[in-house]
């Protein structure tokens, strides 16, 4: 497989999590630990994407301080791309660290 077909898998896989947890927003009771868990990994997967687009092999983690530091080291204003809009802050607050990229996807 190509790079870009392997770059594209990967953002596939996240934009699935983020569907999932979309979906399981609508549940009740609200299913918040497993909605966390869905954006956590959609965000992990948007990351490891981004570092493969990079040339760079992401490690074999679920560490998203690790791939989050990575990502910002080889790119230039990467930290900008997750600035929260103001209409869209409420929006995944339970999920602290992840609900951010989610945002920015």
């Amino acid at each position: 497989m190509d790079k870009n077909s392997v770059v594209k898998a990967w953002y596939d896989f996240a934009n699935n999590d983020l569907t999932a947890a979309k979906y399981l927003l609508g549940l009740h009771p609200l299913k918040l630990e497993i909605i966390c868990y869905h954006c956590q990994q959609s965000a992990e997967k948007i990351l490891k994407g981004f570092l493969i687009d990079k040339n760079i092999d992401p490690p074999k983690t679920h560490d998203f301080k690790l791939l989050w530091r990575m990502c910002v080291e080889i790119a230039d204003g990467f930290e900008l791309y997750v600035k929260i809009p103001e209409q869209k802050a409420q929006e995944f607050f339970f999920c602290e660290e992840t609900h951010i990229l989610y945002l920015a996807i």
